[in-house]
């Protein structure tokens, strides 16, 4: 799969400590390569909304998956991510 950041997600990515955004950054790699599985990766299917949340530590990435995209949607922290 491809990945692909909106806007919100890039912004959040580069406001995230180096090593929280490499460690993002390699996840999401894998996950690409492997798929979503959530006995390897801290993975949740979102409930009231489309989506998978992906955890390292207090930061949180929010991506869909089509097959051929990974499109990252938003990277906040634990109190942000979740607002609208």
């Amino acid at each position: 799969m491809q990945i692909e950041f909106t806007k919100t997600a890039a912004k959040g990515l580069r406001k995230a400590p180096k090593h929280v955004a490499t460690a993002i950054l390699d996840k999401l790699a894998d996950i690409a390569r492997t798929g979503a599985d959530a006995s390897r990766h801290d993975v949740v299917r979102l409930s009231g909304r489309d989506g998978y949340r992906l955890r390292v530590g207090a930061w949180r990435a929010i991506f869909t998956a089509d097959g051929t995209v990974l499109l990252v949607l938003n990277v906040a922290p634990r109190g942000e991510i979740y607002k609208r």
